[in-house]
């Protein structure tokens, strides 16, 4: 054998590679650039047939995908005219063949206006780049556009465009804004304001049918339904640790309020056992949802018949429209109804509290105690019934307790000065009340005394005198006067004097 005749074996063993030469050379370039050009020929041949005949080449190559579909009632029945009802489950069949897919994709355009096989511009079977864009993705495009079909049945949503949150109140939404009417004119005009008792329970009815479907939608958008789960948020509300149930509830409460009031009464019920590590987990996430989420603090929650834009918008249907209801008038019903809901709820949450602070574990009751401060410092909701229950722990039997509830009342004190002269009023009431220890009326007295005044509280300081004065004309007719309760309203006369 020769030396050429060596040195070219080994040429083709090393790749072409010569020893002489440092710079590598291609072996058969000229066979494999015979075999580029016959593919380049051949994908050009294909790409003209599949311009010509369009459906005619989809209906040969969707074969397969129509055999392997049969079973979800196949979509690629003869020359690419899939049936829409087995669309999406053809596309399992076939999602390993770009025509057969294409097919499937096609059978879920026809709403589009008109047959619209492949999606493509030329609207032939698979033509140009979105076939494989369609093989690359897999069951892409069906999936998309029935996700946008099930957020356009969805009414209510709470992104907001060009914000960095990306999450608005929903007391921010259509409705839930509205002011309250206008208090001129006479009673007639009042009452034409104000919707009959079975119109209200007719509309609220209806807003409660609304919210349930557009609770629905939200929940498969948001993967808690259907077959897209989210598996890590349904695994962890089903068999997370307690911690972990909470947080989850929480986040999805916080999400989107409108939609998740079946989240909330489960939070309630667990602020409601009698574990007292589950109750109170409960009990904080609640105060935060409630403070910081749910409650606006501009005003109270309002009655679903209260609304000031209910009977505009019964009048509107009626007369305007046909008895039918807009887009917008869907949307203030399903907040309105939201809003009821919520109300009801709220109801629960402070009759959940006013029972928390009696219970014989201290660390619990100071818990509740504080929670019902957050409330009066935060929201206006219920403020009346908290204030009552904040006042009451001023009895309580722990010492600790009734000196943590004068240092919460000043606290209400500081945030709101507004709310001195209801407090007064609140502590003057619980003073006089029978049955009520002298303990009680000294922490009472006590709280009076660090009431701050400033410059123009003349009507403030004279309530408080009167109020010192009334507890000590009590106190004598009841013949037990206690040395430090006097020595206390003696301090609190001088001190406003």
């Amino acid at each position: 054998m020769s030396e050429n005749e060596l040195r070219s074996g080994l040429m083709n063993i090393m790749g072409g590679y010569d020893p002489n030469n440092d710079a590598p050379q291609p072996a058969n370039s000229k066979r494999k650039q015979r075999r580029q050009k016959k593919k380049q020929q051949k994908q050009q041949q294909q790409k003209q047939q599949k311009q010509q005949h369009g459906g005619d080449d989809g209906a040969a190559t969707s074969e397969g995908g129509a055999k392997k579909g049969a079973k979800g009632k196949g979509q690629g029945k003869g020359k690419g005219k899939a049936k829409a009802k087995g669309g999406k489950k053809g596309a399992k069949g076939g999602k390993k063949q770009a025509n057969g897919q294409a097919g499937a994709d096609g059978s879920n355009n026809w709403s589009s206006g008109g047959f619209n096989f492949g999606g493509g511009a030329s609207g032939g079977f698979g033509a140009g780049d979105d076939a494989d864009a369609s093989e690359d993705t897999g069951v892409g495009a069906p999936a998309d556009g029935a996700k946008v079909a099930r957020h356009e049945e969805q009414l209510v949503t709470y992104m907001k465009e060009g914000s960095e949150e990306g999450v608005t109140y929903w007391f921010e939404l259509m409705g839930a804004n509205d002011t309250a009417p206008s208090t001129k004119g006479d009673a007639r005009q009042k009452r034409r304001k104000q919707v009959d008792e079975d119109v209200g329970a007719m509309l609220y009815s209806e807003a409660s049918q609304l919210l349930a479907a557009d609770t629905a939608a939200w929940s498969e958008n948001r993967g808690l339904t259907g077959r897209s789960q989210d598996k890590w948020l349904t695994q962890v509300l089903r068999k997370g640790t307690l911690t972990d149930r909470v947080a989850a509830l929480s986040l999805l409460v916080r999400e989107s309020p409108v939609h998740t009031i079946r989240q909330l009464d489960v939070l309630l019920g667990m602020a409601q056992k009698k574990s007292r590590r589950e109750a109170g987990l409960a009990i904080n996430a609640l105060r935060e949802l409630f403070t910081a989420t749910l409650l606006p603090q501009d005003r109270k929650l309002r009655h679903f018949t209260k609304q000031p834009g209910l009977a505009s918008l019964h009048r509107r249907r009626t007369k305007k429209q046909g008895g039918k209801l807009l887009e917008d008038d869907k949307r203030r019903l399903i907040v309105w109804g939201f809003e009821a809901q919520l109300k009801d709820r709220v109801g629960q949450w402070v009759n959940l509290l006013s029972s928390a602070v009696y219970d014989e574990l201290e660390h619990h009751k100071m818990l509740a105690m504080k929670t019902v401060s957050t409330m009066l410092k935060s929201v206006p909701e219920q403020e009346s019934a908290c204030l009552t229950i904040l006042v009451a722990k001023l009895g309580d039997k722990l010492r600790r307790v009734s000196s943590a509830c004068v240092f919460q009342l000043n606290q209400v004190m500081d945030a709101h000065p507004a709310m001195k002269p209801v407090i007064l009023r609140e502590l003057r009431e619980f003073m006089h009340r029978p049955g009520i220890t002298e303990r009680a009326r000294y922490y009472a007295a006590i709280c009076l005394n660090q009431m701050a005044l400033v410059r123009g509280d003349s009507d403030l300081a004279n309530a408080l005198i009167e109020a010192y004065f009334s507890m000590f004309q009590h106190c004598l007719t009841s013949g037990e006067v206690e040395t430090r309760l006097l020595a206390a309203l003696l301090t609190g006369v001088n001190r406003v004097r």
